[in-house]
């Protein structure tokens, strides 16, 4: 069967032949749509769907995203400045983020994790923050409504203790004693696992802590300044200097090999209901 070829006549209005029904869509889109998005438009195929697509085009513009203005962001902006003492702007996706917000936990330091990508108008609060921190990268500290730096400028000042002098408490991990800081932490964390930031063997039994259900505070002690006398005074405990170490109720239990298997039989759960509960 052969199609029939003929000129076609267009209405100059609506860009609809007026013999067979076919619309010229460049004509139509430029009568008819001219604000449409492209994916709206070519979401449906324009051959005889004129009514369907104005139609949908009304219901695009009445639904469509709200525009937020500079104004609101301004607003949010300052609302949570003055909410938040210690505010962190970061990004959800943002490795430098997650590990700034890992030493601020290390420090024992309240701050708000604020993920600005989670907003809708998370581009205008980015302007308006980067006028006061002067970038537009992530993360960014804030501590009573000032900007005092991004993520290796924070980091800095938490290791020399400018950090912990500009929030107004003493930096007690580091003026303290190695000895007396082992102390507090095995009695402040009843199941306790000392670990470096960069280790393998400490990532793979975190994962296995993990899949076994068992709650543990990961101490990452290469995030001290103070770091080897730390390791010295617990390998005084445990008998090794190597990571992972595996502490329950004060006492060391086993290397990181040792405590994958007493996870596999079940031994280091029931330490931990004898000796912990």
């Amino acid at each position: 069967m052969t199609a029939i070829m003929h000129r076609h006549q267009l209405d100059p209005i609506t860009g609809q032949c007026i013999r067979c029904g076919t619309i010229n869509f460049s004509l139509y889109k430029k009568y008819r749509f001219p604000k449409v998005p492209s994916q709206v438009r070519s979401y449906y195929d324009p051959v005889g769907k004129s009514a369907l697509l104005e139609s949908y085009a009304g219901i695009y513009h009445a639904r469509g995203p709200k525009a937020h203005s500079s104004s609101e962001a301004r607003a949010t902006v300052r609302q949570m400045l003055q909410r938040y003492p210690i505010l962190m702007v970061s990004f959800t996706y943002c490795p430098f983020c997650t590990k700034l917000a890992e030493k601020l936990d290390n420090e024992r330091i309240q701050f708000k994790k604020w993920e600005i990508d989670r907003k809708p108008n998370n581009t205008k609060i980015m302007d308006e923050i980067s006028k006061m921190s002067g970038i537009r990268t992530a993360p960014q500290m804030f501590v009573k409504g000032r900007f005092i730096g991004d993520g290796s400028k924070t980091t800095k000042m938490l290791e020399n203790g400018t950090f912990h002098k500009l929030i107004g408490r003493s930096n007690d991990l580091y003026i303290t004693r190695a000895k007396d800081l082992v102390t507090s932490f095995l009695e402040q964390y009843p199941i306790l696992m000392m670990s470096l930031t960069y280790c393998p063997c400490c990532k793979n039994l975190k994962q296995k802590l993990d899949k076994a259900r068992i709650p543990f505070y990961k101490w990452e002690v290469d995030t001290l300044p103070n770091k080897g006398e730390v390791i010295n005074e617990l390998g005084k405990l445990s008998g090794i200097k190597t990571a992972p170490q595996m502490f329950v109720a004060g006492q060391f239990v086993g290397d990181g090999s040792t405590t994958t298997d007493m996870i596999a039989t079940g031994e280091l759960q029931n330490i931990i209901r004898a000796t912990v509960g």
